[in-house]
């Protein structure tokens, strides 16, 4: 599923930062509710992957419930903690790189988790090194949802590794 379907099922809208002209310079995006809806604002100037590991972490923001920060006069933002931030890194992480899909796949290296998964080579840098973990532990499959997510992927396992 991609993000702009998960968005929309979520009734979350995604908007180009080139069409409001929001963002500071130094971010890459954010998330605010108006009038009941989420609005995910990002830096559609950057590449394809950074704009995808963006969107998956404001995402994160919404969907693990982090608090909004107030008296902004221009916009709504997130409370910046260390820690909701790092929630919200592994959200996307864990989105756009299940650990099972690239144990399905037999991927291990940075440069083969970017090229599948269409993430930075720093995220994935990240992502393969919490999978030298995961292979160490060999605990694939042990949870209903890890299960789950395996079956939907299955095909696309199947396939790429015939």
């Amino acid at each position: 599923m991609s993000l702009k379907a998960i968005a929309r099922g979520a009734n979350i809208k995604l908007v180009n930062n080139s069409t409001v002209n929001l963002l500071s310079p130094n971010e890459r995006g954010y998330a605010e509710r108006i009038k009941g809806v989420w609005y995910i604002v990002f830096n559609d100037d950057d590449p394809t992957p950074t704009v995808r590991f963006t969107v998956a972490h404001e995402l994160g923001h919404i969907f693990l419930g982090h608090a909004l920060q107030k008296g902004f006069s221009r916009t709504k933002r997130f409370i910046v903690k260390p820690q909701t931030e790092s929630e919200a890194d592994v959200f996307a992480s864990r989105l756009l790189c299940p650990a099972v899909v690239l144990w399905g796949l037999g991927l291990h290296t940075a440069d083969e988790i970017a090229a599948i998964c269409n993430v930075s080579l720093s995220a994935a840098r990240i992502r393969a090194e919490r999978m030298k973990e995961l292979y160490r532990r060999n605990m694939f499959l042990t949870s209903p949802l890890e299960r789950a997510v395996y079956e939907n992927f299955k095909e696309y396992i199947d396939k790429a590794r015939a």
